[in-house]
């Protein structure tokens, strides 16, 4: 006898599911956004009675939610199963605003639901909505959409397929795009003089550019061909064989000197600026080496910005472990040891162990930090590691694997402590609490505001249930209610549409004109949706039963023509 369904199956909020079937076990996974701990699942045996199995993104390292923004965090995820073992792809989306996306997507796997469930595996920052798949000869996919960022273009940009390698845990090979009936293949290499089915393997060498005059002026692809004179000679369609020198040799470019040869010239070091960069630079050095004792990472990148120094590491390190090591870094200062400077023979080199660029033939240089570093650089240093002054670690991200650093040196560490002294004060101002007391505040602050979201998210509901039992069940319903985000939108039409046939639309005013929701029960309004857009500036899409966007138009106009 088969179970009785009662709807709602589950009560409550349960957004993108994704379900499972081993057996005959049923398996639900539902997106958690910004809230802990990540990931809700669930397990049945009839589809009808479902048991609350326990988080699998229980840590900080499979889940840092430091700094999204509400309703981001963790979306859709994938739950999937192949030779006894469960594999969980979630995303945890930092930023979706405007038309970029900044989404990490990462893997977790279990041999039973309930966990343990491992580290994660990071695997790309470039689309949303992942899931894996199983091939029947062994391999696996991961699939994901990819957003159109051009604004005129149509969001959806379609789907990318990339080989996961479970032995390397990574992703390897070319990525797939696939729109429709057509796909398209990313490499990074050259392929001049490749024809079909030549085998394409990379070289691990990075790209190299021609730098000379007349580059800023030009537009080039991605492998420095000159687009405009291939254009020249070929036309709008680029044809075989079309080699353009990525520099006119044929153009003369005139040089007038300033100075004539033998005028004495003098020169002055910016010091203020050159300090400030020793500073960065040796601070890198000795919180690199610091990381390198204590977790084995290495600087797979740093670049000395404007405002701080960047750097990313090769593998996770967590909140306290990156506490231990700022202070262990900041230790090396104190005890102000010479920052020292040698040219090992090749001899020497050969017996040394040091950090970074052993590839390099020939004289080295070698920058030594006694009790943090040992590394080939060319670049400036302050004389002592008491010059550097302090080191101080702004903030971490996870990062392709790793962990990436905002860190300041010296004078920029008391810029930025002052800085955020005025800050927490004009914090503290505004909740009328102490310095000290201003976390405190702030959390009641939050609790306050979660709990206003529920009773605001209840309320609507209640709303929205009497609006449509307003309605007439063969009745067209166009409601307008200030206020309304895209989500209570979204509601709100399909609330309607539960209780109508005929066309549902909840419209909402905002500074640029009006949201609007559309949706039919067992119609299509994406004809009507498009010629809308066109009619009243608008912007939006969806599918059949339902579309979503903008306009720039009043609710009243949008209304008027909805009744056309």
């Amino acid at each position: 006898m088969m179970a009785k369904l009662t709807n709602p199956v589950l009560k409550g909020f349960h957004p993108d599911p994704s379900f499972l079937c081993v057996g005959q076990d049923w398996y639900l996974a539902t997106s958690t956004f910004e809230w802990w701990p990540g990931v809700k699942l669930f397990h049945s045996r009839d589809l009808a009675h479902w048991e609350r199995l326990p988080a699998p993104l229980t840590r900080q390292s499979q889940l840092d939610l430091t700094g999204v923004a509400d309703s981001g965090g963790v979306w859709a995820p994938h739950l999937s199963w192949c030779d006894g073992k469960f594999y969980l792809i979630y995303s945890n989306v930092h930023n979706f605003g405007g038309t970029f996306y900044d989404v990490d997507n990462y893997l977790v796997t279990a041999s039973d639901i309930r966990g343990p469930w491992s580290e994660p595996v990071f695997l790309n920052s470039s689309g949303f909505d992942p899931s894996l798949f199983h091939a029947p000869d062994g391999r696996k996919y991961l699939l994901n959409m990819a957003a159109e960022y051009r604004t005129w273009k149509v969001r959806f940009a379609g789907i990318m397929m990339q080989e996961y390698s479970e032995a390397e845990q990574r992703l390897i090979g070319e990525i797939l795009n696939m729109t429709g009936d057509s796909a398209s293949i990313q490499v990074y290499e050259e392929t001049s003089g490749l024809g079909p089915g030549a085998k394409v393997e990379t070289t691990g060498m990075p790209l190299s550019v021609e730098l000379g005059p007349g580059m800023l002026e030009n537009i080039y692809d991605g492998i420095q061909r000159p687009l405009p004179e291939i254009r020249d000679l070929t036309g709008s369609n680029i044809t075989r064989g079309i080699e353009v020198p990525a520099l006119n040799r044929e153009r003369v470019w005139h040089f007038d000197p300033v100075v004539q040869p033998g005028t004495a010239v003098t020169g002055r070091i910016d010091w203020e600026w050159r300090f400030d960069k020793m500073q960065q630079h040796t601070g890198e050095h000795i919180l690199s080496g610091i990381l390198h004792q204590m977790f084995g990472a290495e600087n797979v990148g740093f670049h000395i910005g404007s405002d701080a120094v960047r750097m990313d590491t090769s593998v996770p390190i967590s909140a306290e472990g990156l506490r231990e090591a700022e202070l262990a870094a900041n230790r090396i200062i104190w005890e102000n040891v010479p920052v020292l400077i040698t040219y090992p023979t090749p001899e020497e080199l050969a017996a040394l162990t040091y950090r970074s660029k052993k590839e390099i033939a020939g004289q080295v240089r070698i920058v030594t930090i006694p009790g943090a570093d040992v590394c080939a650089c060319c670049g400036t240093h302050t004389r002592t590691t008491g010059q550097v002054g302090q080191i101080k670690i702004l903030a971490s991200e996870n990062y392709k694997g790793g962990v990436r650093l905002s860190v300041v040196c010296g004078a920029r560490a008391l810029t930025a402590a002052q800085a955020m002294r005025a800050r927490q004060a004009d914090i503290g101002a505004l909740l009328s609490a102490k310095a000290d007391q201003t976390a405190v505040a702030v959390h009641r602050v939050y609790d306050e505001y979660t709990a206003l979201k529920f009773t605001h998210f209840g309320l609507c509901s209640q709303l929205f249930d009497a609006l449509a039992q307003l309605t007439a069940p063969d009745a067209d319903a166009i409601r307008t209610l200030p206020g309304l985000d895209p989500d209570g939108l979204h509601r709100l039409a399909v609330r309607l549409s539960e209780a109508t046939t005929g066309l549902c639309a909840a419209l909402t005013p905002s500074e640029k004109g009006t949201g609007y929701c559309i949706a039919q029960a067992g119609g299509d309004v994406r004809a009507l949706t498009k010629a809308l857009n066109a009619a009243l500036n608008g912007r939006g899409g969806g599918k059949p039963g339902i579309c979503q966007g903008s306009c720039a138009a009043t609710p009243e106009q949008v209304e008027a023509f909805l009744k056309k």
